[in-house]
């Protein structure tokens, strides 16, 4: 039997203790506490948009697939994931989800089908969105020939996978916010009974200082996203939708709660529940924007520093963009420039003026 919180978390999976209506997540020498349907909350608040930015940081990318190759790529991947997605089981899914993907191309080397590989896969989501995920990197479809078309790859299948699940998330916690029960719903029905074939969960026991616990380890996000839905049915969990920034969240105390408690945003410490019925929806959609083109021209700079490697002047201006960034929008907050100032400030460094 596993003795120490390490040990139980040292799999690949995501593995928690379940006792009424509360799930313990093993963190080294802790235990993250979750109420039932937290973990899917928490899960689908993510922007998985961040997954590329994370992708294209690792080191190891150029080299070719191989056992080695793939899990040093992976230990770059988790130490990065840690800084854009600050929560623990986001990071572990995504760590889960990723491993599957290398081990399903491991698969198709071994059996010689890496056709089937890359056809499966060009099926995941829209056309679009397919061309969005390889652009910029010298790829145009799935593969595992080197590490970051197989780590593309695996971004591509876990934003699929993401918005499929998410879509049904919502349209479960509908069903509840009406009255009705999955039941009430063919549809739905039929689709959970489809995604429980699907299930790879793992029960064992285990003993924590003296008491004997039950754990549940889930291998796919897909395992999950059943394990926690089974039991927010099972323990009756309200869900409810944030009238500030429209996502579903748990009330920690009465259950007629209009606002979560979770940040604004990523890297804001004020919540929903802070701001309560002050409408500060323009002011987000504001900053919203600021972040995405400060993230376009980021990877702008990343995409032509990969194809010109020996061009220092891309370095410089990523640099620089990196270094001065966080001051800019501190002169944004005190007034010192404009939103639009500031965006004219990335539009000069992505021309190189």
């Amino acid at each position: 039997m596993v003795s120490t919180i390490s040990e139980i978390s040292s799999g690949s999976g995501v593995t928690l203790i379940y006792n009424k209506n509360t799930y313990y997540l093993p963190l080294k020498d802790e235990l993250r506490e979750y109420r039932t349907g937290e973990i899917l909350c928490e899960l689908f608040r993510m922007e998985p948009s961040l997954i590329k930015e994370i992708v294209m940081q690792c080191d190891f990318l150029d080299d070719k697939f191989s056992i080695k190759s793939a899990f040093a790529a992976m230990q770059d991947f988790k130490g990065f994931s840690k800084i854009f997605y600050p929560s623990p089981i986001i990071q572990q899914i995504l760590f889960c989800e990723f491993s599957n993907v290398i081990t399903i191309w491991m698969d198709a080397v071994t059996y010689e089908v890496k056709e089937d590989f890359v056809n499966q896969f060009n099926s995941y989501g829209t056309e679009e969105f397919r061309k969005s995920v390889f652009d910029g990197t010298g790829y145009t479809s799935p593969g595992g020939e080197t590490m970051l078309q197989l780590m593309l790859s695996a971004y591509l299948y876990f934003v699929h996978s993401f918005e499929f699940l998410k879509k049904t998330f919502v349209e479960f916690c509908e069903i509840r916010a009406s009255g009705r029960d999955i039941e009430d719903s063919p549809v739905i029905s039929a689709f959970f009974d489809e995604l429980i074939e699907m299930q790879r969960i793992d029960y064992r026991i285990v003993r924590i200082d003296g008491q004997l616990m039950p754990t549940y380890s889930c291998n796919s996000l897909v395992s999950l996203f059943i394990f926690d839905i089974s039991n927010c049915i099972k323990d009756h969990t309200i869900l409810v939708k944030c009238q500030n920034c429209g996502n579903y969240f748990v009330p920690a105390g009465r259950s007629d709660a209009k606002y979560c408690q979770y940040p604004l945003t990523r890297s804001s410490v004020i919540t929903c529940r802070d701001v309560g019925a002050k409408n500060t929806r323009s002011r987000k959609e504001k900053n919203d924007v600021l972040t995405r083109a400060y993230r376009n021209t980021y990877l702008s700079l990343k995409m032509a520093l990969r194809r010109h490697p020996d061009d220092p002047e891309y370095q410089k201006r990523l640099t620089y963009l990196q270094r001065e960034n966080k001051n800019m929008l501190g002169m944004i907050k005190y007034g010192s420039i404009t939103e639009e100032d500031y965006l004219k400030w990335l539009m000069k460094i992505k021309k190189g003026e």
